[in-house]
């Protein structure tokens, strides 16, 4: 099993390690999180002046010019007739305003087309009075008392009380709650379901008090350049201003708390206030006549062209250069009459803007579907997504103004729904880094680095379940690196190691393998299956081989050059086989687990573990899939060995990938030996005729060439794989020995051979006693050490 322990990542992250890797690309908590504070902002942000002024100077002027250029702004009612005391009029007059004889004659001849209204853009002060002598303005001012027709003049509301000025008593029935709401069940239903906007005061302001029976209709023209207007406008618990516009309509009341004319609602917002419906300044100059006409048609007491019975006459006496009192508007600065004839046209034709009901749910709407968007998709259906649903809410929104004169939210929402969009890709992609970056730190050198990257675009892959899966496993052991590493400086042994390790490990991704566990001095590694598809492939005996002979050949230089230039030697064994085996991630928290579990995998080891330096041991199963590569007659050769918990011996193939260059692999066979017997602590007694000290084991007759404290190294007259069992009997070497051996309780002795080297039909092999006291040793190397003094001096005499 591989087991791929990772670092604790300390620091403020709320993400917890332990389910970063198999956890969501982002928390419901963080989603939810992130959704609520745009929410919370942009609410505010909505109800704050910032919001209204980037309202008032983009969003809505845009939508208006829009509709303009589909040509579908709405055109002015034909009973509007708007006359405004221009350049002309004023050049005309020999003087900026009307006087009263002027406005007499004006109104009476104005009166006989039988108009329904007449609205005079103006509110007639102190000044206005006190222009002409008091005795003939009396005289005139009775005169206009007389006039039948229905005269609406304008006013103001101030916070405080203007000195010298009577503020409009408002006793008028047109001021009374109730002459509104007539048709309300009860007085209490009236006041609490008023939707009206609050007066700053109850002090309204308007014509002179010597002038109230003449302009017995006065309304307010309040208009903050914000492209909305007050239809009605309470000032206390009972009295109400309506609009000027408003009075020219007798058909009006207050229905379920909101303004209605002719039984029909007018559309407002919340607060009562009504989005005006706008043309452009151009379109309303056009429709703007001078005022001369009708007053030069007036003094000589002629008939006034043009008017209709049941027109509504608008008047602007400020109209000409340097008088005329100009107001935003959403094409720029226009004249303050053209705002109200633009509510009067709405008033008239029924064409309303229509505000949506409560638009902080599609403010709602918009971050919740950018939140799921961002949460569930994928990067690029993101993108996409975040695209496409600003275009589709714009134009959307632009649409429905245009040809519906529907005013949908979209500044706000489209800001919460890519702010939201944005949040949210940016935390994935935060997460996704952090899961890629744990991917690459406990995957990197495991797999290939395509396959890792491949992973960490997609780590869920790593939450398969076990599956049962045929690949081929490979062991590579590092001979002798505990060893050298006791005799070598640390630093100096463990890179050389790493390099070795990192140059096979890259051998191995190349061939399609998986290093599936680091041993330390070894690699576990498997070919055939594939983490990203989930698929195994059919090459891959094939595959595992070709890679173990490559390994071999590379690394069997490598150790010769490596001890000429004083460096540690490390040969290899790599033992292959092919079997059916578990695969699957068994990790939590901060582990990944891969495992590699069966029998086939032991028995890997196993082959490793009997398999000579430089060479490879391979499976029957592995054997039996790699025809292709023709090894037969190029150094495999068929061998047996025994398994534990198994009676019978098990055939294997043994490789020797130098079976054309056997003085190269035995010189580098001769360079380790060198190498282990410097390093060794326990001294060596070469047998100088070595078929003179001959013994028996259970394997045959052999030759004992050295001695040591701790084993023995025996030519055989077979050669026996690594591991391999042998029991010697060294009291065949005669009576006295024998009796020496049973003195120190040794009538036989185990060993396992530690290491073999065929020598042509024979085999030299290295034992390693097993079983033996320390004092057996010591006892046992005394009495070899006199046979081989004895033996030494009796071959002198026979030779001669």
């Amino acid at each position: 099993m591989n087991q791929l322990y990772l670092p604790k990542i300390t620091g403020g992250d709320s993400v917890s390690q332990s389910n970063l890797l198999y956890g969501p690309v982002i928390s419901k908590k963080r989603a939810v999180a992130i959704i609520a504070i745009w929410l919370g902002a942009l609410l505010w942000f909505d109800q704050s002046r910032l919001g209204e002024s980037l309202r008032t100077k983009t969003t809505i002027p845009l939508s208006y010019q829009i509709r303009e250029l589909f040509k579908n702004s709405p055109e002015l009612d034909e009973r509007i007739k708007i006359f405004g005391v221009d350049d002309k009029t004023v050049s005309w007059l020999d003087k900026t305003y009307l006087g009263w004889d002027d406005w007499l004659s004006l109104l009476r001849n104005v009166e006989r087309s039988k108009p329904k209204a007449v609205l005079i853009d103006a509110m007639f002060s102190v000044a206005n009075l006190n222009s002409e002598g008091n005795a003939h303005l009396f005289k005139t001012i009775k005169s206009l008392e007389n006039l039948k027709m229905n005269l609406i003049v304008g006013s103001f509301v101030t916070p405080k009380k203007i000195r010298f000025r009577s503020p409009l008593p408002l006793d008028h029935p047109i001021y009374q709650i109730e002459s509104w709401t007539e048709n309300e069940s009860s007085n209490k239903k009236k006041q609490k379901s008023l939707k009206l906007p609050e007066a700053i005061s109850h002090y309204v302001y308007g014509p002179d008090r010597r002038l109230w029976n003449v302009f017995k209709k006065v309304g307010h023209i309040l208009y903050r350049g914000d492209y909305l207007i007050s239809p009605l406008v309470q000032i206390d618990d009972r009295r109400v201003l309506p609009h000027m516009m408003l009075l020219a309509e007798s058909n009006r009341e207050i229905v379920d708390g909101r303004v209605a004319v002719k039984k029909s609602i007018i559309p407002t917002y919340r607060d009562g206030t009504v989005p005006v419906n706008f043309s452009s300044y151009r379109y309303y100059l056009k429709k703007t006549k001078s005022l001369r006409p009708l007053l030069a048609a007036s003094k000589k007491n002629q008939p006034i062209g043009g008017l209709d019975p049941g027109d509504i006459i608008y008047i602007m006496p400020a109209f000409y250069t340097g008088n005329t009192d100009f107001k935003d508007s959403p094409f720029g600065q226009i004249p303050a009459g053209y705002v109200h004839v633009a509510f009067l046209n709405s008033l008239l034709t029924g064409r309303w803007l229509k505000p949506v009901l409560i638009p902080e749910i599609y403010l709602l709407l918009a971050v919740l579907i950018a939140g799921s968007i961002a949460a569930l998709a994928s990067p690029l259906w993101t993108l996409l997504a975040g695209v496409g649903g600003i275009i589709l809410w714009i134009g959307s929104s632009l649409y429905l103004f245009a040809f519906n004169d529907l005013i949908f939210p979209w500044l706000v929402p489209v800001v919460g729904y890519t702010g939201v969009m944005v949040c949210i890709y940016i935390e994935k992609m935060r997460v996704a880094e952090k899961k890629s970056q744990l991917v690459h730190m406990r995957l990197e050198g495991s797999l290939a680095p395509d396959q890792v990257e491949a992973l960490s675009k997609r780590p869920e892959i790593l939450l398969f379940h076990a599956r049962e899966r045929v690949v081929t496993i490979m062991f590579i052991d590092v001979v002798g690196f505990s060893l050298l590493a006791e005799n070598q400086l640390p630093r100096k042994a463990f890179y050389h190691l790493k390099d070795s390790l990192t140059h096979i490990t890259k051998l191995v991704h190349e061939y399609g393998g998986i290093v599936n566990r680091n041993l330390g001095d070894g690699l576990l590694c498997f070919f055939g299956y594939s983490l990203e598809t989930d698929e195994t492939s059919l090459d891959h005996a094939e595959k595992a081989v070709q890679c173990g002979i490559v390994i071999q050949r590379e690394n069997l230089p490598r150790t010769i050059e490596a001890h000429t230039n004083n460096d540690p030697v490390y040969p290899l064994r790599i033992g292959i086989n092919t079997s059916s085996v578990f695969l699957g991630n068994i990790g939590t928290g901060d582990l990944i687990d891969l495992t590699v579990i069966g029998n086939g995998v032991n028995f890997a080891k196993r082959l490793e573990s009997s398999c000579e330096n430089h060479s490879l041991m391979i499976g029957s199963s592995t054997k039996d899939l790699i025809s292709s590569l023709n090894l037969e007659n190029k150094g495999l050769r068929r061998r047996l060995i025994e398994i534990k918990h198994h009676k019978e011996v098990v055939a294997v193939w043994d490789y020797d990938p130098f079976y054309d260059s056997i003085e190269l692999r035995n010189k580098a066979l001769e360079v380790h030996r060198e190498c282990t017997q410097q390093a060794r602590i326990d001294k060596r007694w070469d047998s100088e005729f070595p078929e003179s000290m001959k013994v028996k084991t259970s394997n045959g007759e052999a030759n004992l060439v050295n001695f040591s404290l701790n084993g023995v190294r025996l030519n055989l007259n077979s050669f026996l794989v690594k591991g391999s069992e042998i029991t010697i009997y060294f009291n065949s070497m005669g009576k006295q020995i024998r009796e020496k051996l049973l003195a120190i309780g040794i009538e036989s002795i185990e060993g396992e051979v530690r290491w073999g080297s065929p020598q042509g039909n024979w085999g030299l092999h290295g034992i390693k006693y097993r079983g033996l006291t320390q004092q057996q040793k010591i006892s046992l190397q005394d009495i070899l050490k006199e046979v081989e003094e004895d033996r030494t001096i009796d071959q002198p005499s026979k030779a001669s």
